[in-house]
């Protein structure tokens, strides 16, 4: 009964462990009117309940390197340990009246199954030295080749060979390959508590908290020692109230509160930054916060940490749904209101995103000892608060007009309503127009709360009906043979991570990305200027006296954006075999 969804991703968030469940079942087409929200597929899980009876259970799982055989690349079985245990309890609080379940799940992960694998420079390639490697000719950005594919080691960028020095170890297979046993780690806990109250024959209530914490060292590169930090605490709460209203009536109501925070935090060897290492970038937000890297040495390297982020997302549902049982009719008619709520900040890429090519001379490591990336991009500390209702009403008529056929029927009603930033920091290109909200602002670029600019920049649709239909048929009254299909319409919805990019924007942050810099390391911003530590205005006086830094870039929902529109259709014919046998022949389009 509880919505167990994460909005950000649009995603499932913390399944329940094995042993918590009761059942579960999957829809993956055209189902029924009361189900929507998305497209994809709708799994529902129940979780088990305490009875007039103490159960339990215990449990664990093991898997290490012991009991693994050496990849075929590795140099040897990489160390991998993983643990997962717990257990359950459920019984009596008070007999035939009220019940208690609880579940308890922990996970050891260290290290991952297989190896880490890296092109890394050779000691005579950090010399400047590509003789014995490269077959091809070397370019020199300045005119000609290098002759023999030899870089002169006063043209060689001291940041790239202190990079090197701190980062990059030196091959240890053929190839100049280096293979490592993943540094990944996980920590993973898993509660989930249950209270069942029988008051009546009539009325039934439950609660139930699934709690989850994850923290993981998420090894999302291809370098030793860069890791991200990743904290995930998973809330859900659920409060269900099922009544009879009638032998034939029955109202089921539930509330759901789910609250998901993410805190992010890069790992970096000895924290040093690319400006530590004597590249001329300057950190595109102020304050303390750790270094973070993007390195991508196509071909070779990948030194990855990703960046400094908080996000935390809180998700309100309230769902009721009305089944009447008349006979060859069994209807149900209820509706849904979500609330989603997002406080987002973020320090992506404050510190650059560089990346190698083979742009200047062919190779992309000898564009990296000469200090010479094909791009680099800076983002300025984003923050925003996109806030959205979610609502859907639905009908649904399950109708048996004869023994051996039955018609399913239904609509649902799913508006689409964009998420609104509540510091309205979504902008947007509209060509001929000038901002009301920012004068000084490139013609061309409006924002949120200009004359004729809907806040959420795209425009709410109301007139999102998605109709259901459904048969099965039992073609030759045998209850051995049927022939079942089913059409609908379904809308889904926009995930909240599609909005960080659109707060990107000047005056409240800036995107800045340079293609093939002319100075390099050097002087990243010769063409561009630097426009870091960037600080956003905080107030109408400061927003007047900004200065916009062109060319500016922007990300942005075009002004016809709508949400989709899938439609799902099945035919399939089943055939029992015996006893124990079903064969399937089935179109899902």
């Amino acid at each position: 009964g509880g919505d167990n969804h994460d909005p950000y991703f649009n995603s499932p968030a913390a399944f329940p462990n094995p042993d918590a469940l009761q059942e579960f079942s999957i829809q993956t087409n055209a189902y029924s009117a009361d189900r929507g929200r998305n497209a994809g597929i709708i799994m529902s899980a129940v979780t088990k309940s305490g009875t007039n009876q103490l159960h339990g259970s215990l449990f664990e799982f093991l898997r290490n390197e012991k009991l693994n055989a050496r990849n075929f690349f590795a140099v040897n079985v990489p160390p991998f340990k993983r643990n997962q245990y717990g257990g359950t309890l459920g019984g009596p609080i008070r007999k035939n009246k009220l019940f208690y379940f609880t579940s308890y799940q922990g996970t050891r992960e260290r290290s991952a199954p297989g190896s880490v694998t890296a092109t890394v420079l050779s000691q005579a390639q950090r010399q400047g030295d590509f003789s014995e490697i490269l077959p091809r000719t070397l370019r020199d950005p300045q005119g000609g080749l290098f002759p023999g594919n030899i870089i002169p080691r006063s043209r060689l960028h001291p940041a790239s060979l202190k990079f090197l020095e701190e980062f990059i170890p030196l091959p240890n297979r053929p190839g100049n390959l280096y293979s490592f046993a993943s540094q990944q780690k996980v920590d993973d806990e898993q509660v989930i508590v249950k209270v069942d109250y029988n008051a009546s024959e009539a009325h039934r209530f439950y609660g139930r908290l699934l709690y989850n914490y994850n923290y993981t060292d998420q090894a999302v590169g291809n370098v030793p020692g860069f890791l991200a930090g990743i904290d995930y605490r998973n809330w859900n709460w659920v409060a269900n109230h099922t009544s009879m209203i009638s032998p034939s009536v029955i109202n089921v109501a539930s509330f759901t509160f789910a609250d998901v925070d993410r805190v992010q935090v890069p790992v970096v060897p000895k924290n040093l930054t690319w400006m530590d290492l004597g590249a001329n970038f300057t950190r595109a937000a102020e304050g303390t916060y750790p270094a973070a890297h993007d390195t991508n040495v196509q071909g070779y390297f990948n030194a990855f940490s990703r960046f400094p982020l908080n996000h935390f997302r809180q998700n309100y549902t309230v769902t009721d749904t009305l089944s009447l049982n008349r006979g060859v009719h069994y209807l149900r008619v209820g509706g849904e209101l979500r609330r989603s709520l997002l406080n987002l900040q973020e320090l992506f890429r404050c510190d650059p995103y560089v990346i190698f090519r083979n742009r200047f001379t062919g190779d992309a490591a000898a564009d990296f000892l000469l200090g010479r990336p094909s791009q680099i991009q800076q983002i300025a500390e984003t923050s925003n608060k996109p806030r959205a209702w979610e609502v859907a009403l639905f009908v649904q008529d399950d109708w048996k007009p004869a023994r051996r056929l039955s018609l399913n029927f239904g609509l649902r009603w799913e508006p689409f309503l964009p998420f609104v930033d509540v510091t309205d920091k979504f902008s947007q290109v509209r060509l001929g127009y000038q901002s009301k909200r920012f004068p000084a602002a490139p013609p061309g670029v409006v924002f949120a709360g200009d004359p004729g600019v809907p806040r959420a920049l795209i425009l709410s649709r109301w007139l999102d009906f998605g109709p259901r239909f459904g048969f099965a048929w039992d073609l030759f009254g045998t209850g051995r043979t049927a022939l079942r299909g089913g059409y609908g319409i379904f809308y889904a919805k926009i995930r909240q991570q599609a909005h960080n990019q659109i707060s990107t924007g000047q005056p409240f942050s800036i995107k800045l990305t340079i293609d093939a810099p002319p100075l390099g390391l050097n002087n990243p911003y010769s063409e561009t200027g630097n426009p870091f530590p960037f600080r956003a205005p905080r107030n109408a006086q400061e927003a007047e006296k900004y200065r916009w830094v062109l060319p500016m870039e922007l990300q942005q929902w075009n002004p016809d954006f709508r949400n989709a529109i899938v439609q799902q259709w099945n035919l399939n014919l089943q055939q029992q075999i015996g006893a124990s046998y079903v064969v399937t022949l089935a179109y899902v389009g």
